[in-house]
């Protein structure tokens, strides 16, 4: 997914969904690579991708720019 990009307000695409989803589960995703939050509030999709926090982290996304 090369061209990530912001759908709506509410709404991202996702390289780790790879489709779009709900800003929530991008700022949930996000929280965890921050350790702000516990990785037990992600799905198990999520947790199963080896480098889940290294995707994120390099998303365009991210830093929400």
């Amino acid at each position: 997914m090369q061209d990530e990009k912001i759908i709506d307000d509410d709404h991202v695409e996702c390289p780790l969904y790879g489709k779009v989803v709900n800003i929530d589960r991008c700022v949930d995703i996000h929280d965890v690579v921050h350790r702000i939050r516990i990785p037990s509030i992600l799905s198990k999709e999520i947790l199963e991708i080896e480098n889940f926090r290294e995707i994120c982290w390099n998303c365009p996304h991210h830093h929400f720019d």
